[in-house]
């Protein structure tokens, strides 16, 4: 089969994901674009199977300043295969890990942003729930490594 491996699929949404967040908004982006942007949030969107078009992603790069999707298409040509040959369950652990770091950096970023409740400045509520995200990811990231490292799944405490 030559499709693409669901991780491999995940990022090229991340690289997605940074370039569109170089950008003040999904509004912005779509001002230097032909795409609309609905269709930019799909593009960004794990659940979607929409991907950018290359001439949108040559322009977006240009105009931030920055090459992440290309640079993921190079990377997915240099491991081509290698992460298809994972194990189901640890393909899907790592997707799961890789979903919740970007969720936490996402509230990061959302957080700090001028538009933001607290402006420039983190609030209480925001941090809690950068701290709920990033907890989330810890929490992924130990489903992995048991996984990786053979280990038995942890009971529930009583």
């Amino acid at each position: 089969m030559n499709d693409l491996s669901r991780v491999e699929k995940r990022l090229i949404k991340v690289a997605t994901r940074k370039l569109l967040s170089e950008f003040n908004g999904l509004e912005q982006a779509s001002k230097h674009c032909r795409i609309a942007v609905s269709h930019l949030s799909n593009y960004q969107n794990f659940e979607t199977t929409a991907f950018m078009p290359f001439d949108v992603v040559a322009v977006l790069q240009r105009v931030a300043g920055v090459n992440y999707m290309t640079r993921v298409l190079e990377d997915l040509d240099l491991a081509s295969g290698i992460v298809m040959d994972l194990p189901d369950d640890i393909q899907t652990a790592l997707l799961n890990y890789e979903k919740a770091n970007n969720d936490a950096f996402a509230e990061v970023l959302q957080a700090i942003q001028i538009d933001s409740p607290g402006g420039e400045n983190v609030t209480e509520n925001e941090k809690r729930c950068i701290d709920a995200k990033f907890i989330e990811a810890d929490r992924m990231k130990a489903a992995l490594l048991q996984l990786i490292n053979h280990e038995p799944k942890q009971q529930a405490a009583e």
